[in-house]
């Protein structure tokens, strides 16, 4: 027999509902309120960023695929760096870039991809050096379209692409273009190889890189590795740190506080070598980004360098292998790092920096390593190379007052790619590629 409630029951249990439905309104209020104070601290969330305007993205399908999947940056975007404390003496206050509708760093608003008639087409492709921290019209592929065209005697117009893109590894320059930018028919294609770090990309795999399976080496779009470098959620307490991090201000400003941060963030203390790191992002981030990082990875791994010597045999012969498909001859530069051309240059930070990632001297000199590498790999596969440190250490030997890197993050200024153009300029000079005997003979390394 169900029991009835009396009137007095029933009204504490509506006073109970309604206590309950207050105190959940005035939590929510006040959760908001709190996280809107930390936002306005400025412990911002990660959330995703939200798609630009696709209306504006080039009308050809492939390129607009390769935009919207990270393979090249957004169109138009422009950036301002301040370059004023730098102690290069070049009297640059700031470097504007610009990127067109195809992504590429050129003024021009667009890169037509059939290329009109009496056009010889250099494409361009690299890392960070090559994009360049420079005006587009000081990047090296610039330079030297300026420099062809000055110099050219008929109705021939050149047409030099900058197609760099920052932290791209060689195997994602490779991607794109076999993706892309061979799409845009080139006459020459020319890739950057910058010593100081891409050897250590080719093992990052947050991103397009390449996976040991049975059958070889295969593409890959990425792992579990999160492009921060964090692992992706598992299991209900991950995924809801993962939501949480991604979504609400308040998480961060929770997981500053010491004593909150192994709860709320990450579990495990840090390994000596994140701290080390970590000490390096407080010190001097461009020497760990651009030197000395790599010799600090493969210390700690040396086991992945043969990997990543047989992740770049194999990306060198597929470019080698697309090139003689499509007809286009196919050259690298060999871009040094400041510490190997300019060693006067910051001695004591890269000194200090050697003492807190306790590198030894034949750490230091992972640099050298990585070239006399790809030096070796592109001579027993035929693919011609400029080494650019003889030009580098030749320039500083006769404008020792001249710097050719930014001091403030340690790439290429205005005078470095200047350096780079003059000896393309240069090589093409001598002896223009004829595609009619590409792969015939191996060319002589310099």
């Amino acid at each position: 027999m169900a029991i009835k409630e009396t009137k007095p029951q029933l009204a504490s249990r509506r006073i109970w509902i309604f206590r309950f439905l207050i105190l959940g309104i005035s939590s929510f209020v006040s959760l908001c309120v709190l996280e809107i104070a930390c936002r306005m601290l400025g412990f911002a969330p990660v959330a995703e960023e939200v798609p630009k305007d696709t209306s504006k993205l080039h009308s050809a399908p492939f390129i607009r695929t390769a935009q919207e999947n990270g393979w090249m940056y957004w169109p138009l975007e422009e950036q301002t760096i301040d370059v004023s404390d730098s102690s290069d003496g070049s009297g640059e206050q700031q470097v504007k870039l610009f990127r067109n509708r195809c992504s590429f760093r050129e003024d021009a608003q667009e890169t037509p991809i059939k290329k009109t008639a009496n056009t010889y087409r250099i494409m361009v492709a690299g890392d960070s050096h090559t994009d360049g921290v420079v005006e587009n019209k000081n990047s090296y592929a610039n330079l030297l379209e300026r420099d062809l065209n000055a110099a050219s005697s008929d109705r021939m117009t050149y047409d030099v692409i900058n197609a760099g893109h920052t932290a791209f590894s060689p195997y994602q320059e490779l991607w794109l273009y076999e993706k892309v930018l061979n799409k845009f028919e080139p006459d020459l294609l020319v890739v950057g190889f910058y010593a100081g770090n891409d050897v250590w990309e080719l093992m990052t795999t947050d991103r397009v890189h390449l996976a040991k399976t049975s059958d070889g080496w295969v593409h890959q779009e990425s792992d579990a590795k999160s492009s921060d470098g964090g692992d992706k959620p598992s299991g209900l307490l991950g995924h809801t740190k993962h939501f949480l991090r991604e979504h609400f201000g308040t998480y961060h400003a929770l997981a500053s506080i010491g004593f909150l941060r192994s709860r709320v963030g990450t579990a495990d203390e840090p390994s000596l070598f994140d701290q080390e790191i970590a000490q390096m992002a407080q010190e001097s981030p461009p020497i760990y980004w651009q030197s000395y990082g790599q010799a600090h990875y493969f210390r700690e791994h040396p086991k992945d360098w043969e990997v990543a010597t047989s992740k770049l045999r194999f990306t060198l012969k597929r470019f080698q292998e697309e090139a003689r498909t499509t007809q286009t001859p196919i050259m690298f530069v060999l871009i040094p790092t400041l510490h190997q051309t300019c060693p006067d240059v910051a001695r004591k930070q890269f000194d200090q920096a050697a003492k807190t990632l306790r590198l030894t001297p034949e750490n230091t000199r992972t640099d050298d390593r990585a070239c006399e590498l790809f030096l070796g790999l592109a001579q027993e596969i035929g693919i011609e190379t400029i080494d650019m440190r003889p030009d580098f250490r030749e320039f500083r030997q006769q404008h020792p007052s001249e710097q050719l890197y930014w001091q403030f993050d340690h790439h290429l200024n205005p005078a470095g790619h200047r350096v780079v153009a003059d000896r393309l300029y240069q090589r093409l000079q001598d002896k223009p590629f004829d595609a009619d005997a590409l792969g015939k003979q191996v060319p002589e390394q310099r």
